[in-house]
């Protein structure tokens, strides 16, 4: 039986470039969860902050039919929402609705990125107080893609100066 016997210049080429994979690995790893913890949060901050804006916002109780006519009017007069979706709904019937702001082209964000950062669906429902029957709904939703083209961003340099100097240090 004959083993080949590698050089010690060889086996020190394969230690210092296996460690490097598992350090570049383990920063990779590290750079995409604290993305995917920034997106989330954001996101949640974004529904939260609407939350505490609508409620600031609504007509006193009990309201009157006219009082919330008055007050989705004046939530329909918002410019699209940057982060967020709106809906109103009456019972089963929607009485506004507020897209989310169109993506502003900042770049394409790859999918296996988008698909590793993107956050579960933070959706939060209010019933509103109302005299009016069908009772009121109020329905926002965290739209996180802003976010995830900025983590992408910023993680696409960090990620680009970890392999700059793997390849400083071991090329």
């Amino acid at each position: 039986m004959t083993t080949a016997r590698l050089s010690l210049r060889t086996q020190l080429n394969l230690t210092l470039g296996l460690a490097m994979a598992l350090i570049v690995s383990a920063g990779c790893l590290l750079t995409i969860h604290a993305a995917r913890q920034s997106v989330r949060a954001e996101a949640q901050f974004a529904v939260s902050l609407a939350l505490q804006l609508v409620k600031a916002g609504l007509p006193g109780e009990p309201a009157s039919r006219e009082a919330w006519s008055g007050w989705l009017n004046q939530l329909g007069q918002l410019a699209p929402l940057q982060r967020l979706r709106l809906t109103v709904t009456e019972g089963q019937t929607p009485r506004l609705e507020l897209p989310a702001a169109t993506e502003a082209a900042a770049g394409p964000v790859p999918d296996w990125f988008r698909w590793a950062v993107a956050p579960e669906l933070i959706r939060v429902e209010r019933h509103l107080p109302s005299a009016a029957q069908p009772a009121l709904t109020l329905h926002i939703e965290a739209q996180a893609n802003d976010e995830i083209r900025e983590a992408w961003a910023e993680t696409r340099s960090v990620l680009l100066l970890l392999l700059a100097l793997a390849g400083a240090v071991y090329g």
